[in-house]
């Protein structure tokens, strides 16, 4: 009683120069509820029986309490760490590879992957359009062989997809790879380079699914996303608007089944220690969730 009859500017609340004071003062009032009390009694003894010292106060000790929450440092450190798990969501980066004949969504799993894992997600039909529609040296070759319905060599196509690997994207968080190594001249390369995989995925889908998945096929010229009406009914409408339909003969489709089905032997028997197989008939949701439990899971 005596200190705050002496020296009342220390309660003050206007009093912007002394704010630790107050703070330390109603740090005391908060512990002591029988101080608060006998406080309470001087001041209004004090100021002529005026009894706002109880409510003025208390909202002003309720603003210092509640403003060091929002620069609380334990906080900042907590979305730190958030923000550096969403980055690199793998305790270790992944090195997987996802394989099937063509329209087997092989693609979209590859995708999915990446985006749960944190992995950098390269399509080898990807790289293959990139080197032709910026008509590089390699793109000019592949070109050739594309309208001749010839497949591209490996030594091509292994050279696109080292030199994508070689980057550092591909070095700190991982990679997922679709459509790669799809023939034993590429295993070689990715040897040869010291490219060790974890998983070997191979999706098994028959001709006749195959066939029916062709129909309705489209692609986004923006992102280069294909596109099924089956499987992407429920599209953003600006996406749909810009879709362009993907034309595939059903021999196409065959002579692709054909080639993957006589490399396959080979490529289990280049993984067989890592390899799972899928079967790819199922909805992309249920594939994905076979993917997920064996090789995405386990990091």
């Amino acid at each position: 009683r005596k200190d705050i009859s002496e020296s009342p500017k220390k309660i003050n609340i206007n009093d912007e120069m002394k704010p630790k004071k107050v703070d330390g003062l109603f740090s005391k009032l908060k512990e002591s509820p029988k101080l608060l009390t006998r406080v309470k009694i001087a001041a209004i003894q004090n100021n002529g029986g005026a009894s706002s010292f109880d409510s003025s106060l208390i909202i002003k000790r309720k603003d210092i309490s509640e403003s060091p929450k929002k620069i609380n440092k334990k906080d900042e450190t907590k979305n730190l760490k958030k923000k550096e798990k969403k980055i690199n969501k793998c305790s270790s980066p992944c090195h997987i590879a996802v394989v099937g004949p063509p329209t087997s969504g092989k693609r979209t799993q590859g995708g999915k992957i990446a985006k749960k894992t944190g992995a950098v997600h390269i399509s080898a039909s990807d790289l293959l359009r990139y080197a032709v529609d910026n008509k590089t040296a390699n793109g000019l070759v592949i070109e050739e062989f594309v309208h001749e319905k010839k497949s591209v060599p490996d030594v091509i196509v292994s050279k696109l997809m080292i030199d994508r690997l070689q980057e550092h994207d591909c070095q700190t968080q991982g990679w997922i790879l679709t459509g790669f190594p799809n023939t034993l001249g590429q295993v070689e390369a990715l040897k040869t380079e010291g490219m060790q995989l974890e998983h070997f995925i191979m999706l098994h889908t028959p001709y006749e699914v195959l066939e029916s998945r062709v129909k309705g096929r489209s692609y986004d010229p923006v992102t280069g996303r294909r596109y099924n009406a089956t499987h992407f009914s429920s599209l953003n409408p600006k996406v749909k608007k810009r879709l362009r339909s993907k034309p595939s003969s059903g021999t196409e489709i065959f002579d692709g089944v054909k080639e993957f089905n006589k490399n396959a032997k080979l490529l289990k028997q280049c993984y067989f220690d890592i390899l799972f197989e899928v079967d790819g008939t199922q909805k992309p949701t249920n594939v994905y969730k076979d993917i997920y439990k064996h090789a995405v899971r386990r990091k």
